[in-house]
């Protein structure tokens, strides 16, 4: 109970009352601090003026704050919610954030944090606003236990095994999206053809790295099982090598500390090609994509992105812990040692022939770059023909059989 009353109390803390008018907007952007928010705004910013909303932060004036109270009352007695501290918490966090878009009067609301609850479930008591969500990241098995049964509004997906998997795991939407990735096709559109990168290297490791994993092994089975994948994926790396030294690689790390890097360059000395997170460029990981034929993680969102580049996928979990597994079907995963060898060296012989690949579910019938279909979807939605947009949005939308 005091852990419910602790998320209250941060909750209020979160809350700023300002003493003005809000400027009326016709689109608003909710999200997070992240790479996702500067490539959005900056493709919104072509077809409208967005205003940024930042996820658990509450700016309204005191006219809307007063409005925030009946909400959460009809919230609780309409959606027939259970009774309980966590309930009530979820509806005063809906209140605040449905009383802060409506202070901007917008005719379009978007986030790229397509699994937030509290987004969702204001989509769905707001009226005369189009709504819709981006993914940003993988949703595996530990994504579905963490938001479960979420009821999605117009979800822009990277493919239709997202679809499948989503829909097998209890999620629900009103209409699914599947155009392919946002950030590849930024990055392929905005940094890959200026630059015309060639395939350098043959396999391409993006790190996920964490410094928790071995500070808090012990006591956390989750990351002593991570831990355990990472470097195990390490020594299948560090052994193909070896063994193979016609096989060029490149290691994308995931953060700035020294110790990650450490990590690499003590296990892999001048083997492999180490590349630093750089924080004033954040292109770093999809460079090395681009640059390589095949790129391998334990269950990083990038290998649902590496197809976008031209680069095939190949996530490792040996554990048998499905919470470790990439969201791909089984042709793009190992669970042994010798099955990542095996699938590695396979992978290697057709990486110039990728037709030759089973990739229909990750693949998607969308010719139009997913970034694309963004801006367009802002454009038509801040129109003034709403039959525009939802004929827009069938366009790309997928019909489970």
């Amino acid at each position: 109970m005091m852990r419910y009353f602790f998320k209250i109390k941060q909750l209020f803390s979160n809350i700023h009352i300002l003493n003005k008018r809000f400027p009326r907007t016709y689109c608003v952007v909710y999200g997070c601090d992240s790479i996702y928010k500067k490539s959005i705004l900056e493709v919104i910013s072509h077809v409208s003026t967005p205003v940024f909303i930042e996820a658990g932060y509450f700016y309204l004036n005191i006219y809307r704050f007063l409005l925030v109270f009946p909400t959460f009352i009809k919230i609780v007695f309409k959606s027939e919610m259970r009774w309980s501290f966590r309930s009530f918490s979820i509806a005063l966090k809906v209140a605040f954030l449905f009383q802060v878009i409506q202070s901007y009067k917008p005719r379009v609301v978007l986030t790229y944090l397509d699994n937030d609850s509290i987004f969702q479930f204001t989509a769905r008591i707001s009226s005369n606003i189009k709504f819709f969500c981006i993914q940003n990241g993988s949703r595996g098995i530990y994504d579905i236990e963490a938001v479960p049964n979420l009821n999605l509004v117009n979800f822009f997906c990277f493919n239709n095994y997202v679809i499948k998997f989503l829909s097998q795991s209890g999620y629900k939407a009103n209409r699914w999206l599947p155009i392919g990735s946002f950030m590849s096709s930024f990055f392929i559109k905005h940094i890959s053809e200026k630059s015309n990168f060639i395939k350098e290297f043959d396999i391409c490791l993006v790190s996920q790295w964490r410094l928790s994993f071995y500070l808090e092994s012990k006591n956390n089975p989750f990351f002593y099982s991570f831990k355990k994948m990472v470097d195990e994926l390490l020594d299948c790396l560090s052994t193909l090598l070896k063994l193979n030294a016609h096989i060029k690689a490149c290691i994308a790390l995931c953060s700035e500390d020294e110790r990650e890097y450490s990590l690499y360059k003590d296990k892999f000395l001048d083997r492999c090609l180490i590349l630093k997170k750089d924080k004033n460029y954040e292109w770093t990981s999809y460079e090395a994509i681009a640059k390589s034929k095949i790129t391998i993680s334990i269950n990083s969102t990038m290998l649902e992105e590496a197809l976008d580049l031209n680069s095939i996928p190949l996530g490792y979990n040996s554990s048998g812990d499905p919470l470790l597994n990439a969201s791909l079907p089984d042709l793009y995963l190992a669970n042994s040692k010798e099955q990542f060898t095996e699938k590695i060296h396979h992978n290697l012989l057709v990486s110039s022939n990728l037709d030759s690949l089973d990739i229909s579910d990750l693949k998607t019938s969308n010719t139009i770059p997913a970034y694309k279909v963004i801006q367009n979807a802002v454009k038509f939605g801040i129109g003034d023909s709403p039959q525009l947009f939802e004929e827009y949005l069938d366009q790309f939308s997928y019909c489970q059989k």
